[in-house]
């Protein structure tokens, strides 16, 4: 397609209600963020991960001093001798109560893992973005991949970067003419802004400082991409717009409840519905040839706790959280509730594919998640800056933005 199609046409209307939480959240997210880590600051109502328990870790001090007249050989071999046997009886204890207390744990909640061992990961190339003298005092937000770079939203602005992939330079700074910039997506030859004030594109490769507007109208506006096909929606409407990326047919669809996330797969895309004071979560999965409804499923939030992320894979969709600890949560395409997994950190939110595993930012903490969506536990982590946003693979690098530190990493995972 040579150029994006106009399917998603400029609309001349009231912006949509936001819902009750979307606002609170975004206000409540961004003044955490900003903030200097002031206790006193309440942390964000939307994503969050729990912490695994590591286990039992029994260190053993065999220091003594070697007895007069005991020739050094001989000294060694009984001390090598009697540490044998030492961790030969606590190797039996400890295996003997793991077996019995941690039992069968329910198929949802897989049991944490007694030792895990996490082989890090080495930066090898990072951009600070309080040395851009254009964006001095700005912040990355979300990080997308495509095919001339890493695209980089930043902050509250309506601008954003395209980085080299490998060394994380500057290649050119791009206003959106958007107020703010929240999801970037790659999708038909062309990178897709969406944020406060429409969807706005740009040809992939195109030496251009500004983005052709598709859409535009007051409000919040997301973004996703999966099947060929672009999906659209103002946050709080009831609209879903779609662009099929081969022919540029467009079309809408009424959704049964206002949409606060978005995600798209190969088949099916997802939106999230807030609660209301009469109605729980819900996930709505739509077929993505028709765009009818195809699955409902409700989803239990307690309360000070809100989801703040989602991502589709070809078996469902995957929730990222918090509030009261950040998780991960996986409901399949039939609607029925999948892995869970509580993660260490205040609040979850940018997700990425790795395999069969999912990368995971931790907003409030210094490590990055990978989580098996096979097992549903966690199999490495990479120590990342402050206040990790989001996140982006690439072959065997994990890209990573930090919104408080104001930086974008490119790590290697040592795994």
């Amino acid at each position: 397609m040579s150029e994006p199609h106009d399917a998603l046409p400029n609309l001349d209307r009231p912006t949509a209600p936001r819902t009750r939480f979307a606002a609170e959240l975004e206000e409540r997210w961004m003044t955490a963020l900003e903030s200097d880590g002031d206790a006193s600051v309440p942390s964000p109502a939307s994503t969050t991960m729990s912490a695994v328990e590591p286990g039992n870790v029994v260190v053993i001090d065999a220091h003594a001093p070697r007895p007069r007249g005991a020739a050094p050989t001989a000294f060694r071999v009984a001390i090598a001798c009697a540490a044998a046997a030492l961790l030969i009886a606590v190797g039996a204890v400890v295996v003997w109560r793991d077996d019995s207390s941690v039992g069968t744990p329910p198929p949802s909640r897989p049991a944490p893992t007694t030792t895990v061992v996490f082989a890090g990961g080495t930066v090898s190339a990072s951009h600070s973005f309080e040395s851009d003298e254009a964006q001095s005092g700005d912040a990355p937000k979300r990080i997308t991949l495509a095919a001339d770079g890493l695209w980089v939203a930043l902050g509250r602005t309506g601008l954003a970067e395209l980085l080299d992939r490998e060394t994380l330079t500057v290649i050119r700074t791009v206003d959106t003419g958007l107020t703010s910039v929240n999801e970037i997506v790659d999708a038909g030859g062309f990178v897709w802004f969406a944020g406060d004030g429409g969807v706005v594109t740009l040809a992939n490769g195109a030496d251009a400082t500004s983005a052709r507007p598709t859409l535009r109208s007051d409000g919040e506006w997301t973004v996703a991409t999966g099947g060929g096909l672009l999906w659209a929606a103002q946050v709080g409407g009831s609209t879903l717009h779609r662009v099929d990326l081969a022919s540029g047919a467009e079309s809408a669809f009424a959704t049964p409840e206002p949409i606060s996330l978005l995600a798209a797969g190969s088949t099916r895309v997802w939106t999230f519905a807030e609660p209301t004071d009469t109605t729980p979560a819900r996930m709505f999965g739509y077929d993505g040839s028709t765009g009818a409804v195809a699955t409902t499923s409700d989803v239990t939030l307690g309360i000070g706790v809100a989801v703040g992320s989602l991502l589709a894979t070809d078996d469902g969709v995957w929730l990222a959280g918090g509030g009261l600890g950040a998780f991960v949560r996986e409901i399949a395409n039939d609607g029925t509730a999948g892995l869970e997994l509580p993660i260490a950190g205040d609040y979850a939110d940018g997700m990425a594919i790795d395999g069969d595993g999912i990368w995971i930012a931790v907003r409030f903490g210094n490590a990055a998640y990978r989580v098996s969506m096979v097992k549903g536990t966690i199999e490495d982590q990479v120590t990342v800056p402050d206040r990790t946003a989001d996140v982006a693979v690439d072959g065997g690098a994990l890209f990573v933005a930090s919104y408080r530190e104001r930086t974008v990493q490119r790590i290697i995972p040592s795994l």
